[in-house]
């Protein structure tokens, strides 16, 4: 925790920090800031099926389509680098 500390934010990203006063102070005390976060949340067999049976309902979809290709691909089926590399650029 940085106490007395002044953040200096241009263009809506935070820049730096520095132990000396700014010119416009906004009163944070008993909040916290940060910067924002980046969902880096994914489901990689989902890349590969991009396009495939986009137009059935979601539950359909996952239940029909993606929960069975998933199962499969994590028990015995290994996709080639190359063929990994091509799904992920698709």
């Amino acid at each position: 925790m940085l106490k007395g500390t002044s953040i200096y934010i241009e263009d809506n990203r935070i820049i730096e920090f520095r132990k000396q006063e700014a010119d416009h102070i906004i009163d944070a005390s008993g909040h916290l800031v940060m910067p924002g976060l980046v969902n880096m949340h994914t489901h990689v067999p989902m890349t590969f099926l991009r396009g495939v049976a986009e137009d059935r309902p979601l539950q359909d979809w996952l239940s029909q389509v993606v929960w069975p290709r998933e199962a499969k691909s994590f028990t015995i089926y290994c996709m080639p680098p190359k063929e990994v590399m091509w799904h992920t650029l698709s």
